[in-house]
């Protein structure tokens, strides 16, 4: 990565290559040329041949590097050209790039946002203060469970057993509504779904039990049919 307006020390541009026997060349005086954002310019340094590296390089000035896009052409007699496309990233502030407000403006708004020593120990100290309230709140609620005999979760599985004993005449004799329980209603609702009846057309129609033994509804109606008076034989 290539920061934008920072100099580059020691880039290696790779070995000549004579272009008709293939050796390397490592002497001479190469012809360097630079383009910076579609604009030519001289390079400000000549690059020269590293023996320890065994490649040509060349030091690339701030200047050199003052642009998006690098591009950067090597030529030397009898050999093969070199060339290199830099892109480059937001680096050092220059004109062209920012002007150095700019850049110490977004610096100043990134220093103001990171948190500090002491706002971090503020914070610390805000969290421990939470977990001592959370750990009183633990503490008390443990208390009045174990003094009110309220839930324990090893009431759970003789609950979970107590369910699994359910029958159908515990379902049944429970209380569905008002006083009735469940059997209770099944037993009327029968009555007059599927029951036999007497009355039909009169004031006082009556409907019986599955047996029909007994009367389980009988029922006071107006003119237009209306229930007036509504007595139930549940038992």
């Amino acid at each position: 990565m290539f920061k934008k307006n920072t100099a580059v020390v020691g880039f290696g541009i790779g070995n000549f290559i004579n272009a008709s026997t293939g050796d390397t060349v490592t002497t001479g005086t190469p012809v360097e040329t630079r383009i910076i954002d579609g604009t030519g310019a001289a390079l400000t340094n000549a690059a020269t041949y590293n023996s320890d590296a065994s490649e040509w390089e060349i030091d690339l000035d701030a200047a050199d590097m003052n642009g998006d896009v690098i591009g950067l052409t090597f030529k030397l007699a009898d050999c093969l050209p070199i060339s290199y496309t830099i892109k480059t990233v937001l680096g050092v502030p220059s004109a062209t790039i920012a002007p150095a407000s700019e850049y110490d403006t977004e610096m100043a708004r990134i220093t103001a946002n990171v948190a500090t020593a002491s706002a971090l120990a503020t914070h610390d100290g805000k969290l421990d203060t939470v977990d001592g309230i959370v750990d009183t709140i633990l503490i008390a609620t443990a208390s009045i469970l174990a003094d009110t005999n309220e839930l324990q979760s090893d009431d759970i599985p003789t609950l979970i057993s107590n369910l699994n004993d359910i029958t159908v005449a515990d379902i049944i004799a429970g209380i569905a509504d008002g006083s009735y329980d469940l059997q209770e209603m099944l037993r009327i609702m029968f009555a007059v779904l599927a029951g036999k009846s007497t009355g039909g057309g009169t004031t006082s129609i009556a409907f019986r039990d599955s047996g029909d033994s007994k009367d389980r509804v009988v029922a006071t109606v107006d003119p237009d049919g209306n229930r007036t008076n509504v007595t139930l034989i549940e038992t």
